[in-house]
């Protein structure tokens, strides 16, 4: 599946530096340079082929799951994906993919290799939600649905 990595300017500034876009391209992500695209609303690069000056915003990469792409992201960067950033501008990193089933599976995924290597502390009960989760608001469902339909028949007039 296709995993793309966004950088936030959190804090004020860039939590890449260019030695580390340049690791990621490196390492086979395809990195979506400012030189390269122009922003139709915050306009394109400076004279320097950055934008506030970032040499790239975003990179992607074919993963067999989220947590592999961010494992690799921490080794290459050095940085930690869970990082908060502030409280104005949010997370510095965000991933983003689409695998056009199963989404929550991915997450699940995702979270179980993130709870492994020790970047959440999650209790295992929401780790593993994205796996029971769904079936348990399909089953909370047909409850309620069975629920009124025994007590329509049931006072009937």
């Amino acid at each position: 599946m296709l995993i793309t990595y966004v950088s936030n300017n959190s804090g004020g500034s860039w939590w890449l530096k260019d030695e580390d876009w340049l690791a990621l391209e490196k390492a086979g992500w395809r990195v979506a340079w400012v030189r390269e695209k122009k922003d139709d609303v915050l306009g394109g690069p400076d004279k320097d082929g950055r934008w506030l000056g970032a040499l790239a915003k975003e990179a992607s990469k074919e993963f067999p799951s989220p947590g592999a792409a961010m494992q690799e992201f921490e080794e290459i960067t050095g940085e930690n994906v869970s990082d908060e950033g502030c409280n104005c501008c949010g997370p510095p990193h965000s991933f983003d993919w689409e695998d056009g089933y199963a989404s929550g599976a991915g997450c699940g995924v995702a979270f179980i290799v993130l709870k492994l290597c020790g970047v959440i502390d999650w209790s295992w009960w929401w780790v593993t939600c994205p796996f029971w989760g769904p079936l348990m608001v399909v089953l909370a469902v047909l409850l309620v649905v069975v629920v009124a339909a025994v007590i329509s028949e049931r006072f009937k007039f």
